[in-house]
């Protein structure tokens, strides 16, 4: 066994024992939730989404051939309300596709219920929420599915898909093999290069230098919120030979490569073994990070622009502690000033961003709207020193009493 298969072994076994569940690595989480949606459902099922999530979750949907019918979400917490689905709607899914934004758990114990009820698939986009719990499981353990990402509370690379069976994982597996993509140079820099980088320069708070680096360098990602849509060649590609835009080996990947791969070039390529010993070593003391995080998260909590989910929550190592504030765009700023950076801004929500022929538009859209405009996702480990900053007026609450349509706010923990 060479090295780097071990290290991929033991990422597996750390998530095996955390979820109790079957688990594969895998080169990237987006990979991950494009293999178990590819595995899982057929061309045109329909998946309830929702609308507040990276514009590169609905890339891998539409490569796998799924229509995202976007959900109406909550006030408190921007995740998919269930109980604002209509009946019909719920009747006509096949599958549901959590988020828990920011590490705010999804209701995932009553989306469970409704999936068993209906007869529909459940997959965990678990992200964001490396350390949230629910009723004391892990999220990831309650779906058919959960997908985990190691680039994002870890400096590290690659994510983790948990199943429910070995034969499932098999499945994953297979399929993994025949979309994977050798590593290229670029791939090779940005993988080595970024992580370390990144890293260093946010604990120094010039989390921004680096990515104006990476950018200049040709390895950076977005300049607004959203990629470019390009609806005529996404057309082209999603129709191309009647196949609903699905995939079968590498080479039809590559379509699919300038939307799921924008800003991540190498997310079907293997990690090397050194990459994979660096997650491997953080993944050992993540506990550390989840216990700052927790620590910090009770500090912002109490600011009074903190949405309603983190306010009235026990304290928990959120990935970003979302404030809700008038002027979203100023306050932006004035964080990429200070060294943090302006990111994971989730605007417009996906139905109105890439429209009715490709995203099914949510039937009760305001809450959506509302939360992209006005959400500042704060990094709680680069809060400390920032706190003029964050009392300030730029970051006073928006009125959230009420949204567009004039309805009242319900300020309802995401608990399951």
């Amino acid at each position: 066994m060479t090295a780097g298969a071990a290290l991929r072994r033991e990422i597996e076994a750390i998530f095996r024992e955390m979820t109790g569940r079957a688990c594969i690595f895998v080169p990237s989480a987006r990979l991950g939730i494009y293999l178990a949606l590819r595995t899982l459902f057929r061309p045109g099922d329909r998946v309830l989404v929702s609308p507040l999530t990276d514009d590169i979750v609905l890339f891998t949907l539409l490569a796998a051939g799924i229509r995202p019918v976007a959900a109406p979400v909550s006030m408190a917490d921007g995740n998919i309300d269930p109980d604002a689905v209509p009946p019909a709607t719920w009747a006509s899914l096949r599958g549901v596709l959590t988020t828990n934004l920011y590490g705010l758990p999804d209701r995932v114990a009553e989306l469970r219920r409704r999936c068993d009820a209906h007869g529909l698939i459940l997959v965990e986009d678990v992200a964001h929420a490396l350390h949230s719990r629910v009723d004391g499981a892990p999220l990831g353990s309650f779906g058919d599915v959960g997908v985990f990402s190691l680039s994002k509370h870890a400096h590290g690379v690659g994510g983790v898909v948990a199943v429910t069976h070995d034969d499932l994982a098999g499945e994953l597996a297979r399929l993994l093999a025949r979309v994977r993509a050798p590593r290229s140079l670029a791939w090779r820099t940005r993988n080595t290069v970024q992580p370390v980088l990144t890293a260093a320069l946010a604990r120094i708070h010039l989390r921004t230098v680096a990515r104006r680096t990476l950018r200049a360098a040709g390895l950076g990602g977005r300049k607004g919120h959203r990629m470019p849509l390009r609806p005529r060649t996404l057309r082209r590609e999603l129709f191309r030979d009647g196949t609903n835009g699905r995939i079968t080996d590498a080479n039809e990947m590559r379509r699919w490569d300038p939307w799921i791969g924008f800003d991540l070039r190498g997310y079907r390529a293997e990690p090397e073994a050194d990459a994979l010993q660096r997650t491997v070593a953080w993944l050992r003391q993540c506990a550390r990070d989840q216990e700052a995080r927790s620590e910090a998260v009770e500090h912002l909590r109490w600011l009074p622009a903190a949405a309603p989910a983190v306010r009235v929550a026990a304290a928990s190592a959120l990935f970003r502690v979302p404030l809700l504030v008038t002027d979203r765009e100023a306050a932006g700023r004035e964080l990429a000033a200070a060294g943090h950076a302006f990111e994971y801004v989730y605007d417009p929500p996906l139905d109105d961003y890439a429209g009715p022929e490709f995203v099914e538009p949510s039937t009760a859209p305001e809450a959506a709207r509302w939360w992209a405009r006005h959400a500042v996702p704060i990094d709680p480990l680069l809060a400390p020193g920032l706190e003029a900053l964050l009392a300030g007026p730029l970051f006073e609450p928006v009125g959230r009493g009420t949204a567009r349509t004039g309805r009242p706010a319900t300020a309802r923990a995401p608990a399951g």
